[in-house]
């Protein structure tokens, strides 16, 4: 049994995050979307913008996901979606940023966050939502 008794059922549960709008000026921004309340496996993120977003090359912005540990202090990407010219993103649509096989294990209190890389003089993200699904272990 785990320390939270909601996740002693097994399968697959899931968490949304509300993300801000990412301003094409502003600089690469981590925004922590995602807390393990117990040891578990990541199967899926996947990010859905509140509007719709054409991607373009030389300016543009990197959508990654950032394990950043159990102390936040990580950095290291598991997954990415470049928008880039043809890579574009529809009003809601759910755009899976990243879906180990096998899934990512992670410890109880590990981060996981949205990454805005600003490529160029970037490109601006609307708000959204990133959904972490993952399995309890």
């Amino acid at each position: 049994m785990s320390s939270r008794q909601a996740y002693d059922t097994p399968g697959v549960h899931d968490k949304l995050a509300p993300t801000p709008a990412h301003a094409a000026a502003t600089a690469t921004e981590i925004v922590p979307v995602f807390e393990a309340p117990v040891n578990c496996r990541i199967t899926k993120v996947t990010f859905r913008p509140g509007a719709a977003v054409t991607g373009a090359n030389t300016n543009t912005t990197h959508l990654n996901v950032i394990d950043m540990g159990v102390g936040g202090a990580g950095a290291t990407e598991k997954g990415n979606y470049d928008l880039v010219s043809g890579n574009d993103l529809a009003a809601g649509e759910a755009k899976a940023l990243y879906a180990p096989a096998g899934g990512l294990a992670v410890s109880q209190g590990n981060l996981i966050g949205l990454q805005f890389e600003k490529v160029g003089t970037g490109l601006t993200v609307p708000a959204g939502a990133v959904i972490v699904e993952f399995e309890p272990e």
